[in-house]
């Protein structure tokens, strides 16, 4: 079925599909998202597909795009010095989760100096 998302109405998104959706516009990757939030590969899965389903798309890419054109997402709440602050503090509080998650860098490069324990 074809559609453009003129003809969508905006659909009414669960909280936490709202922050894994603007999760998602601010860059961050599904594996590090769901780690962030805590969330089962099987619950956050299930989220994902509902946010999918609701905006009638297969990926995180057009997902971001449509909410865009929805209004759902607003540029300006990603361009604001507010949100950025935002983000700095929430990474800068999770570095060490942060860091389990990235790939390896090249000898040399660090993103901050990690001071926590591995769970084990």
């Amino acid at each position: 079925m074809y559609f453009t998302p003129q003809s969508l109405k905006q659909p009414q998104l669960k909280s936490t599909e709202l922050v894994i959706l603007k999760s998602l516009a601010l860059g961050l990757g599904c594996d590090i998202i769901k780690n962030l939030l805590e969330f089962s590969d099987e619950d956050f899965e299930k989220k994902l597909n509902s946010l999918y389903t609701k905006l009638q798309v297969c990926n995180a890419f057009t997902a971001v795009g449509v909410a865009f054109k929805l209004g759902i997402l607003k540029e300006k709440e990603f361009t604001s010095e507010k949100i950025k602050s935002a983000v700095l503090e929430f990474a800068a509080q999770n570095i060490c989760r942060l860091q389990q998650d990235l790939p390896v860098f090249p000898q040399g490069l660090e993103i901050g100096n990690c001071e926590c324990q591995a769970d084990n």
